[in-house]
C-alpha cells in the first residue's frame, strides 16, 4: 500500500464536477482510500492510498483525461506520508454527495429569486401584448369604417350626400 497526493492545478477544475470525476475514476481503478478537495480558487488536492498498481493506474488517468470544461495547467505528484488517515473511498462518496446537495439547494434557492423576476418580466410581457392587442382592435374598427368614409367623401366630392 501507498499514499500520494496529487495537485491539480488549472483555470477550470473548480465548479466543474471534477471532484465526482476523479472519485468516479478511482473507484474504477480500485482506489480503496481517497479524498479531493478544492483548494484555493484554482487547485484541486487529491490524497489516496491503495494497493501501488491501482494508484499508479488512477494517476495515469488523471493525468490522460478529464471531463468536458476542466482546464488544467499542472498535475504534480509526490508521496504522502502524513499521520492524518485518508478516508474510505466510500465515506469520501457520502461526504461529497452532501457537499453537492448542499450545493444544489443553495442553486434552486437562487433559481427560485430568479424566477421570481421573471415572473414580473412575464407579467409585463402580457401588459404589452394586451395593448397590441387594443391597437389591433382599433385598426380593425378603422378598416370596418373604411368603406363608408370612402364612400360619404366620394358622394362629398360630387356634391351628394351619404347615405348616413
Amino acid at each position: 500500500m501507498i499514499g500520494v497526493k496529487i495537485i491539480i492545478e488549472g483555470d477550470a477544475v473548480q465548479q466543474v464536477g471534477y471532484r465526482l470525476f476523479l472519485a468516479h475514476q478511482a473507484l474504477l481503478s480500485g482506489i480503496e482510500h481517497f479524498y479531493a478537495a478544492n483548494i484555493d480558487k484554482d487547485k484541486v488536492h487529491v490524497l489516496l492510498n491503495g494497493d501501488e498498481q491501482k494508484v499508479d493506474r488512477f494517476c495515469d488517468i488523471v493525468k490522460k483525461e478529464k471531463p468536458e470544461g476542466v482546464s488544467t495547467r499542472n498535475i504534480s505528484k509526490e508521496p504522502y506520508e502524513d499521520d492524518v488517515s485518508i478516508p474510505s473511498i466510500t465515506t469520501y462518496l457520502s461526504l461529497l454527495s452532501v457537499d453537492q446537495l448542499i450545493k444544489g439547494r443553495e442553486g434552486l434557492e437562487g433559481l427560485g429569486n430568479k424566477t421570481d423576476g421573471l415572473g414580473n418580466k412575464i407579467d409585463g410581457l402580457g401588459n404589452k401584448i394586451d395593448g397590441l392587442g387594443n391597437k389591433i382592435d382599433n385598426v380593425g374598427e378603422s378598416i370596418e369604417q373604411l368603406p363608408d368614409r370612402i364612400m360619404d367623401s366620394f358622394v362629398k366630392r360630387l356634391g351628394g350626400r351619404s347615405k348616413q
